[in-house]
């Protein structure tokens, strides 16, 4: 082999290092040795898919954390739980209490940093489902040990691939059945929810810090988009009214109808209405509920508490560049598209604009979760993101121009605190 060969050779090998993952020095967690991996940038060291409780049995809570003698590779970045891409092909694995942890090279143990938590989505809001889920399944019973015993009988494919049909007229998807309730207290068995959070938060019972609540204009853009079920033409909103509102007599309810369609809807169901539909979504499922925890919070917390309403439409809007052009053409945010000017992702270029965008919220992110504060007075903000309090109901408007904006921003959220405050269902 001639010189040129060699030393080609010699970068070549020293290129495909690059690519492979370079393990950390082992560390000692809670659990036992620990090894993970240095990004491929050398900025920080992360350990994936970490196992912080072990899993008993389906249905039941988990059991405590596992622990090793063996030097664990923490290299598994793909864990997930089970669930369905397009109710087509299945993916994940019910062993997925895993945590992935990254963290600056170069610290000590006593390495005092601000810490960042992301809680992955997954579409959680209310209801249940499990009696339907079981009546599709040839079982019916409302017998909740029975139906545990069912379920058990099946595998992951079954359980999530299985949709209950909407029922007719209204726009509630399915996915949102199987959701967390407030529970019954039962002796001996673990409990994570037994009372409404609206009750939590009205009592003031629940960990006061400082919060960022927030949401995007359009947030009703995706839940419609991925029901597959057509609704066109076949939607009845005095079906769809939410299950937390109770009338005491039917001529409350159909003023509160009349009044919702004029407010949304103003003609009959087409595609030219199709968005005041996706705005009923979004408005009563996502908007509505965190502009009454800010109110609520605000009247129980002390600390300081930011919204912000996000309607940036860019490049990293991936979310909605996957819908159709009737709904891509939508100006604004819907659910998740905020996420990906937090968060990196490498398949599509940014421009300019975006980011600059980009910039702005890990910096505001990032300066909450070191100072508490988004946009302190010592880094220069090009616009101050003030608290909101009681006598100033104001939100940050993240967009191609940032400016602020009345928290209760339209007629159609004023009019739902309206509603709610009379008509609330109890307990």
């Amino acid at each position: 082999m001639g010189l040129w060969s060699k030393k080609w050779l010699v970068l070549w090998s020293l290129w495909a290092a690059r690519l492979l993952p370079q393990p950390t020095l082992v560390i000692q967690v809670s659990n036992g040795p620990m090894r993970g991996t240095i990004s491929p940038d050398g900025s920080h060291a992360q350990y994936s898919g970490i196992p912080y409780a072990t899993i008993t049995q389906r249905f039941q809570s988990p059991g405590p954390e596992p622990v090793w003698e063996y030097v664990f590779n923490a290299i598994d970045e793909h864990a997930r739980c089970s669930q369905s891409l397009q109710d087509i092909f299945m993916m994940g694995t019910e062993q997925c209490l895993v945590l992935n942890i990254y963290n600056p090279l170069n610290i000590t143990p006593n390495s005092k940093l601000p810490v960042m938590v992301f809680i992955h989505g997954g579409a959680y809001y209310k209801g249940s489902g499990a009696s339907l889920l079981a009546k599709v399944m040839s079982f019916e019973s409302e017998d909740p040990y029975d139906l545990y015993k069912f379920f058990m009988t099946k595998t992951d494919d079954e359980l999530i691939l299985t949709r209950v049909p909407r029922i007719a007229g209204t726009v509630i998807t399915s996915e949102i059945l199987y959701t967390p309730c407030a529970e019954k207290v039962i002796e001996g068995e673990e409990a994570f929810l037994t009372e409404s959070p609206f009750d939590i938060l009205t009592r003031g019972d629940y960990n006061k810090v400082p919060v960022i609540l927030g949401a995007n204009d359009e947030e009703g853009l995706l839940l419609f988009f991925l029901d597959k079920a057509d609704m066109k033409g076949n939607i009845k909103l005095e079906k769809s009214l939410p299950k937390n509102l109770e009338f005491s007599s039917e001529i409350d309810r159909l003023e509160v109808v009349q009044k919702l369609l004029r407010l949304y809807i103003e003609e009959d169901i087409s595609v030219n209405t199709i968005v005041n539909i996706t705005r009923w979504i979004g408005e009563v499922g996502l908007i509505y509920p965190m502009l009454e925890e800010t109110e609520l919070q605000l009247k129980t917390n002390e600390n300081p508490i930011y919204n912000y309403m996000f309607q940036y439409s860019g490049n990293r809007n991936i979310p909605k560049m996957l819908m159709p052009s009737s709904l891509r053409s939508v100006k604004g945010a819907t659910h998740a598209d905020e996420i990906f000017y937090i968060f990196s992702q490498n398949i599509i270029p940014t421009t300019i604009f975006e980011n600059s965008i980009i910039e702005s919220m890990t910096t505001m992110w990032t300066n909450f979760a070191k100072y508490g504060d988004p946009t302190p007075d010592f880094t220069n903000p090009p616009i101050k993101w003030y608290r909101t309090n009681s006598t100033s109901l104001t939100a940050l408007v993240i967009d191609s121009e940032f400016s602020t904006a009345p928290l209760w921003y339209n007629e159609r959220v004023k009019y739902l605190r309206e509603v709610y405050s009379k008509f609330r269902r109890k307990g």
